[in-house]
Order: structure tokens, then sequence, then C-alpha cells
């Protein structure tokens, strides 16, 4: 059930992906770049917890690669909202914002008694500001006309993307069979080749997606290698855990083969 959950999470961010990839090729403007960051960064978040959960079973110890992702995905969904917010509804008074607080404070609380707090500090926090900016924005938005007033269906998405967020973790917290699969940190027998290569691939898909057709060709054909590398790594360690292969037999037997 997990495994089938974060297929269909990536599935459908790496849709949006795409979707906001044409319109941004199209009108080249900010707003759908900003979208394309956000989809992008959680769709490679849940890839890496979606391969890890493919391949060893079980979920990641260190999640720092997903954490990552996803909290790059909600630095650029807040840049998104200021993006598209005018001067005028930045200074508009909305005491209905306040429920952003109101509703997030405690469930920050009562996360953190199952898990660590700062990571749900981290996380209630960046929620409370989403969701503030987009009740904010919401009420702004049923005030005005035209283009003005049909972005409240990007705030409401917003606050759907919020709630959904909330029950997710509250259920990893009250469900016996979700707060088996919730977030743990500890151990330490992964290697980082994930970090390097998020590292590396993030700067070249925003040039690729900034250039022009012809110097994208390269920036998609350096990915593609870089993605090869990758899988080819993902397929060694499943051989090594597959035969209980140690790290020389690993090295000299198993890595030569796929590679």
């Amino acid at each position: 059930m997990e495994l089938i959950i974060n297929l269909l999470q990536f599935f459908v961010t790496l849709l949006g992906f795409c979707l906001s990839g044409i319109r941004y090729l199209r009108h080249r403007t900010l707003s759908y770049f900003l979208l394309i960051c956000f989809y992008g960064c959680f769709a490679l978040g849940s890839l890496y917890w979606t391969l890890y959960l493919l391949l060893f079973s079980e979920t990641p110890r260190i999640f720092y690669v997903s954490e990552f992702g996803w909290v790059s995905s909600v630095i650029f969904l807040c840049l998104l909202q200021y993006t598209l917010s005018s001067p005028e509804e930045r200074s508009f008074s909305c005491r209905k914002s306040l429920l952003a607080p109101l509703i997030g404070v405690p469930l920050c609380a009562f996360y953190c008694t199952f898990g660590d707090i700062l990571s749900n500090l981290l996380w209630c926090g960046m929620m409370i500001l989403v969701s503030y900016r987009s009740i904010h924005g919401l009420v702004y938005a049923e005030t005005q006309t035209g283009k003005g007033r049909n972005l409240r269906y990007f705030h409401i998405g917003i606050l759907c993307y919020v709630a959904v967020e909330y029950t997710l973790w509250t259920s990893a917290d009250v469900l016996p069979f979700r707060a088996a699969a919730c977030h743990r940190k500890g151990g330490a027998d992964m290697t980082y080749i994930e970090n390097v290569f998020i590292c590396m691939a993030s700067p070249l898909l925003i040039a690729a997606l900034c250039m022009g057709r012809r110097q994208a060709k390269f920036f998609l054909c350096c990915l593609a290698g870089m993605g090869a590398c990758l899988l080819s790594a993902y397929i060694n360690t499943f051989f090594a855990a597959l035969y209980a292969a140690d790290t020389i037999a690993a090295t000299a037997e198993i890595a030569p083969v796929v590679e």
C-alpha cells in the first residue's frame, strides 16, 4: 500500500511537471517556471523515496535526499505565491488568515509527540506559512473581478494540498499500519550518490529549461548519462543485497558487469 501511494504521488507530480513545462515553453513567464520547480523538486523527492522502498522493501532510514526535494518544493511554492500577489494584496488586512496558525500549531504539537521535533517544526512552519498566504489571497480574490478573482482557484488548490499533507501526517501517527512506515532517522548504511546526482542535475535541468532547443539536447544527454549512472548504482546495491556480497565482491564482481 505504501508503495502504491508513493508511486501515485510521483506520477501525479511528474504529470504536473510536464504540463507546467509545456506552459512555460509557450509563455516564458516566471510563475510557470516556479511551478515547474515546485513539481520537479517534489517529484524528485518522491522518486528517491519510492525507489528505495521498491528496492529494499522499507522506508529510508536516512531521508535527507527526499527531504531536500520536498522542502525545496515548498520554498518554490512560497515564491510562486509571492510572485502572483500584488502590492495591494500584500497590504490587505485579513483576520481569517489566523486560521492557519490556529489549526497548524496544535497539529505541530501533536506531531512532535510522535516524531522528530526539529523536522515537525520545520514542516508545520512551512505549511502554516503557505496556508496563511493562501487564505489571505483567497479572501482578497473574492473582492476582485476578472483575472484577479480567478486566482481564488489557485489558492483553493494550495489549501487542498495543505489539507492532504496534514491528513497524511495525522494518519501516519494515529493508524498502526501507517505509523510503522512513517519517517525515521538513524543508521548510516546508505551512500550519498543521490545527493551528488541532485546537486549536479538540478542546475542542469534548470539550464535546459531556460536555453533553446539546440542547447537543451546537450543538457538532456548529460542528464540521461547521469541518470544511467545513478540507476547502475541502485542495481549494484540490489544485486549486492540479493547475493549477500561483501564490499570486495560487490566492487570486483557485480559492479563491472552492471556498469
